[in-house]
């Protein structure tokens, strides 16, 4: 219900006012009126906010009509006045209407008074919405002109008919033209650069017959050449005549001149008589000179896009060489060293080296230079005799070493290229998650993009290498068949979408719930058929069947893809081998990837065959031994597969603890969460105030943190933040914890360690508009659960189970905990002989954050027993912290000792 109307009634007679107050009542209309007499009252009456409107008399006592116009033009111009009147003339009421009355009602006609009001209202609104869109447009105008003068980019329109040019602001100072100088297409010829006029104006004439308008030239202004790039969109009359041109104009002279320079460093260094390397951080080469290609054989296109170590390497070098090397530049040093290589005819080569790191304004390294001078000649009369009598003398020797120089080739591969590769996908999609929708954001998804598929040829390689190496294995355990099937269809379904491809799935309804085999391999095999049928199809459909034939499985993957020629399915699965040369220019790919399909199905007791016609499509057909199971029951590792259930929130985590850190990442990542982590409820606060309430959509409050708690940072942040969701994160359980943090303000509780589905649920809860602070069930700890360690050997059983067999993350976390917690047992000690109770207290909480982590429920109850007599100052606080401190390193020799086996 809107507020009744505030009405200044203007009236020396208190029986019109009356009058006037009933009528507007009796039509129904909410408001309030107050009467003045004199012009003091009048005055005294604008000085206060809130009028509506105002209805005048005319005749008044020392005053004239006209002067109150005047007076209310000078304070409140907005401010709608309605003359009311019973003594005056239509001529004296026109009169007053010109000098600014909004419109006359006679006091015997007061009917019209309530239209009146709503007409002058509605005008007020449309004034005060046609100044809003004014302010609006200049604003818009401003912020496009600005935007033009950051990027020197202009926009212009020619009327071709009557040659009338017109400029944006930019493009006048671009011109170094006054704002405003009336144009025709001749005055723009005029600045153009003499030696570009021919070249402009041919494919201007061109533009008009239909051609793109996007080129680059030069114009002289003040006597200064710079470079212009322009492009334009014709716009054609009803006769199909050009009738105007809308275009735009840039200036490129800065690149220009660095690709001047480029040009000219490219020169010298391509006639260097070393050889020159360039490569990006993670090693791919940009660029080679001519003494590269002549002393490695390699072609500059066959160099580009590939690693030094992947066309050169020799293989006499361990990985520790190679570790030494990244290390040195990766640190912003020069490296210098003697290496052996490999010429593209497998020819070894000696060679000295000096690769420089290329660090850019802020001190980070962009590029690295390497710089080669072979010195073949220097050691091969040296070492040609020995190294031929070592070969004669240790046949078998060097056999064995084969071997293990193989072995070390695929570690080595492994650790220096999956390693840096894995950084520079992570890098790409930070930076596309945080430029999406900037020109930035398309270059990260192309990098992402690029760095995946390199990645799946490194893959291919290394599985294919190990086929050959014969270290590959494949399990025998009870595998869930529709799940396998599913999940290999779910990975590959929205691929085939996105190139508008049908995508179905059949499972015959005989299909057995379980068997005896490798679902990893499996999965495999079947992704990588589907890709295969993906890429080669680019319309019509993808079907995946899978059913039993007796004592076989069978999956069946049928495309209408390009199909295969008879004389190429012979060597289909040879390694390396694609159907031509054309092929692999259109498709890319390594070639691997049927080759290792067919080794793993074959290691399965297997096998693959494919029918296929050109033009029509291909059938490829997987055969496994049928041997029935039970299937695994399906455990939270399955279901992390479906959606994130947090997909695109915002959050906020204070936490001290590097561990609990830790954790929250990894719980939160797979859930779509853009996490933001802080190490105390100061830096919380700061980063809210710095980014504004709305940057985040919930806040994760630890309690016990130095500097500032999350108490303390909760009340500042309700008052800077009062919308904000603050869930706080305790290691204690007990409702008198759970009270003391909604008390605060926090709108749940989440006991420590964090339950994935417990915090999500919170998370949930709060950000729902009738959200209430209350806290979900937290489930209390069970004294039979948790570690005992009684064998001696740290149980990693309850930790695989939590955190859903994530190994890697797992061995990430017991690392962290011994690289941040080692000093933890000293401390205490040093805390209870001090009878230091404050600190004491602070630590033994943190180590049962830490101990709840690794799943020990004695550690963690003696880590809460030993805080609680601390905290309240008990006379056997000191044995109970020297008691923590003994668990606490039995502890952390049994992950110690357990990541030693590892």
């Amino acid at each position: 219900m809107s507020p009744p109307l505030k009405l200044l009634v203007i009236e020396d007679v208190e029986a019109d006012f009356l009058l006037i107050e009933r009528h507007l009542r009796q039509q129904g209309l909410a408001c309030l009126c107050r009467r003045v007499a004199t012009a003091e009252e009048v005055i005294a009456a604008l000085d206060e906010p809130g009028w509506d409107l105002v209805l005048s008399d005319y005749n008044l006592p020392g005053q004239s009509f006209r002067a109150l116009l005047a007076l209310f033009q000078a304070r409140a111009p907005e401010l709608p006045v309605i003359l009311v009147s019973g003594s005056i003339g239509e001529e004296t009421a026109v009169e007053m209407l010109k000098a600014g009355a909004w419109d006359f009602v006679l006091k015997d006609r007061l009917g019209r008074l309530v239209p009146a009001i709503e007409h002058a209202l509605r005008e007020v609104a449309a004034r005060a919405e046609r100044r809003n869109m004014e302010r609006a447009l200049r604003d818009s105008q401003a912020d496009l002109n600005q935007a033009q003068t950051v990027g020197q980019f202009g926009s212009w329109r020619l009327d071709v008919r009557h040659n009338r040019l017109s400029w944006s602001r930019e493009i006048y100072r671009m011109f170094g033209l006054p704002e405003g100088t009336p144009l025709s297409y001749e005055d723009f010829l005029a600045i153009v650069h003499p030696d570009d006029r021919a070249f402009v104006e041919l494919r201007w004439r061109a533009a008009l017959e239909g051609e793109p308008y996007d080129i680059e030239h030069r114009i002289v202004v003040w006597g200064q050449v710079r470079w212009i790039r322009e492009r334009a969109e014709l716009e054609l009359a009803p006769d199909g005549t050009p009738s105007s041109a809308l275009g735009t104009a840039q200036d490129i002279t800065d690149r220009k001149q660095a690709e001047q320079e480029l040009r000219l460093r490219g020169t010298a260094l391509e006639a260097a008589a070393n050889s020159i390397i360039i490569t990006d951080t993670g090693g791919l080469i940009l660029w080679v000179n001519s003494a590269f290609c002549a002393l490695s054989g390699y072609s500059r296109e066959e160099a580009i896009g590939r690693r030094p170590g992947a066309l050169l390497k020799s293989g006499e070098h361990g990985a520790a060489f190679y570790r030494d090397m990244w290390h040195t530049i990766t640190s912003g040093r020069v490296w210098h060293g003697e290496l052996v290589n490999r010429r593209k005819n497998g020819e070894h080569y000696h060679e000295e080296m000096t690769i420089t790191p290329v660090q850019d304004e802020r001190g980070l390294v962009q590029h690295y230079i390497a710089i080669k001078q072979d010195i073949t000649a220097r050691h091969d009369a040296q070492v040609a005799l020995a190294d031929y009598h070592e070969r004669l003398e240790n046949a078998r020797g060097e056999a064995l070493e084969l071997a293990q120089v193989k072995s070390d080739f695929l570690a080595n591969m492994s650790h220096e290229i999956r390693t840096p590769l894995n950084a520079v996908l992570g890098l790409a999609q930070a930076g596309l998650r945080e430029d999406m929708g900037r020109k930035s954001g398309a270059t990260f998804a192309r990098i992402l993009e690029a760095g995946q598929l390199l990645l799946g040829v490194i893959n291919d390689i290394l599985d294919f290498s190990k086929i050959e190496a014969g270290k590959l294995s494949v399990e025998q355990v009870p595998v869930d068949l529709p799940l396998v099937v599913d999940q290999a269809a779910d990975m590959m379904a929205e691929r085939a979408r996105d190139k508008g491809l049908q995508f179905s799935v059949e499972k015959a309804p005989d299909l057995p719930a379980g068997f005896l085999g490798d679902a990893l391999r499996v999965s495999q095999v079947l992704i990588n058929l589907l890709s295969n049928a993906i890429k080669f199809t680019e319309k019509g459909e993808i079907r995946l069947t899978a059913a039993r034939e007796g004592a076989q499985l069978r999956f069946t993957i049928l495309d209408t893809g390009i199909g295969i020629g008879q004389e190429h399915i012979e060597r289909l699965f040879d390694a390396f081998e694609q159907q031509d040369t054309t092929t692999t220019r259109r498709y890319g790919g390594t070639g691997l990837g049927l080759a290792i399909s067919l080794r793993l199905a074959h290691l399965m007791g297997g096998d693959i065959t494919v029918d296929s016609t050109p033009g029509q499509g291909s059938r490829f057909t997987l055969s496994l031994p049928l041997a029935e199971a039970v299937p695994p029951t399906r455990t939270q590792t399955a279901e992390a597969t479906a959606d994130p259930r947090l997909a695109g929130l915002r959050i906020l985590a204070a936490e001290d603890n590097s561990t609990n850190r830790l954790v929250l990442e990894e719980l939160l990542a797979p859930e779509g969460v853009s996490l933001v982590q802080v190490e105390n409820g100061r830096l919380a606060v700061e980063t809210i105030a710095r980014e504004g309430e709305s940057a985040f959509d919930v806040v994760l409050m630890d309690i016990q943190m130095p500097e500032m708690d999350g108490y303390a940072a909760t009340q500042a942040l309700r008052q800077m933040a009062p919308r904000l969701p603050i869930i706080g994160l305790t290691a204690h359980a007990l409702a008198e914890e759970r009270d003391k943090i909604l008390a605060a303000g926090m709108v749940a509780h989440v006991a420590k360690p964090v339950q994935m589905d417990l915090l999500v649920a919170a998370i949930l809860q709060a950000l729902r508009p009738d959200a209430l602070p209350s806290a979900p069930s937290m489930p209390r700890p069970d004294s039979a659960s948790g570690q005992s360690h009684v064998s001696g050997v740290f149980d990693v059983a309850p930790l695989m189970e939590r955190y859903n067999g994530k190994t890697a993350f797992i061995e990430r976390l017991l690392r962290s905990v011994l690289a941040d917690h080692g000093p933890t047992p000293a401390r205490l000690r040093s805390y209870a002989d001090r009878a230091d109770w404050e600190q004491g207290g602070f630590l033994a909480h943190n180590a049962k954050s830490v101990a709840g982590h690794l799943a020990d429920l004695k550690v963690q109850n003696l880590a809460a027993e030993a805080e609680r007599a601390a905290r309240e100052g008990r006379p056997d606080a000191g044995a109970r912290l020297t008691d923590l401190a003994d668990a606490f390193q039995g502890l952390l020799a049994l992950v110690e000792a357990h990541l030693g086996r590892v």
